[in-house]
């Protein structure tokens, strides 16, 4: 025969579980974030170069520029399908 104690701690145990798992469900999301890095074709980092985010669903577009190591990081995008495009002008030295 079980005791009341065994059947308190069942209960108490079975009660974690259910918050614990509770918890699980709220922390998601339908945002996500976009990381990356912008590089050229030799595999050199470009920095400061213009990035396109195009939402291809939506038709929406944000810009934002690549950062110092060519670092990309888009928070808070909803989830769907994107297109990303990067563009830097290059800049010619004239020689004298």
């Amino acid at each position: 025969m079980e005791s009341a104690f065994t059947r308190r701690f069942r209960w108490a145990a079975l009660g974690w579980l259910v918050l614990m798992l509770s918890s699980l469900t709220y922390a998601q999301t339908q945002f996500g974030t976009i990381y990356g890095r912008i590089t050229d074709k030799s595999g050199a980092v470009v920095t400061d170069a213009t990035v396109k985010l195009t939402n291809i669903e939506q038709q929406t577009t944000q810009e934002t520029k690549s950062g110092g190591e060519g670092s990309l990081h888009l928070c808070e995008r909803s989830s769907g399908k994107y297109k990303v495009s990067a563009q830097k002008k290059a800049s010619r030295q004239s020689r004298k």
